[in-house]
């Protein structure tokens, strides 16, 4: 196995699951000054609203996120603790978009 097949696999193991994404997407939109609605948000990670909802509900019981319902709508936003998370997997994710881009020497 070379060592661009064991980032990926490394990347989708801590990166890939939709708990990470969810995390990330949030943050994302949170840095661009954007609401993060959960109705929104599931489509664009490719999972079912059913289970953003339930990751949603579990990150808020770890407390890190806190969800605030305003007519039909969910907003969500990450709590101090969830900023930290926010910001070690931007830097994971970083980290892995870096070692998987192909070097002149790799092609």
């Amino acid at each position: 196995m070379t060592k661009r097949k064991l980032a990926i696999d490394i990347k989708h193991e801590l990166i890939g699951n939709a708990t990470a994404r969810v995390v990330l997407h949030i943050g994302d939109l949170a840095s661009q000054k954007k609401l993060c609605i959960v109705s929104n948000f599931w489509r664009d990670l490719d999972i079912t609203y059913c289970h953003a909802m339930k990751i949603c509900k579990e990150l808020e019981h770890l407390a890190l996120i806190d969800s605030y319902k305003h007519g039909r709508v969910r907003q969500i936003k990450l709590t101090e603790n969830g900023e930290f998370l926010y910001a070690y997997l931007e830097s994971v994710r970083m980290l892995f978009e870096k070692i998987s881009k192909p070097r002149v020497n790799d092609i």
